[in-house]
């Protein structure tokens, strides 16, 4: 796995395994913008350095930071609403396309 990767499961992992059981959404707004920082950086690590790494899966990378990408601004949309129901979600969703991302390197 690379820097960056573990970077972002460090915020995402304060947010949904101690801040989501409690519905502490406020909070999670609040590391939003991080994730967003972070997932840029996934998304713009160095090509050759993932070409050496994956080989032929670089476009599974590719599609999976993109995905991880989208669904934390979905959450960000989402957490911006007065439904808890799309906040969960938005959360779930996000947490999916982090599991997909992860896949990528196993």
């Amino acid at each position: 796995m690379i820097k960056e990767i573990d970077d972002y499961h460090q915020t995402l992992y304060i947010f949904y395994h101690k801040l989501y059981p409690d519905g502490k959404f406020d909070e999670i707004a609040g590391l939003t913008g991080d994730l967003v920082t972070k997932a840029k950086a996934i998304m713009n690590y160095p090509r050759e350095r993932l070409q050496q790494r994956l080989g032929d899966h670089i476009t599974r990378f590719d599609a999976a930071a993109k995905q991880l990408f989208n669904a934390i601004i979905s959450l960000k949309e989402a957490l911006n609403g007065d439904d808890p129901k799309k906040k969960n979600e938005a959360i779930e969703s996000l947490h999916t396309a982090y599991q997909d991302f992860d896949a990528v390197f196993h």
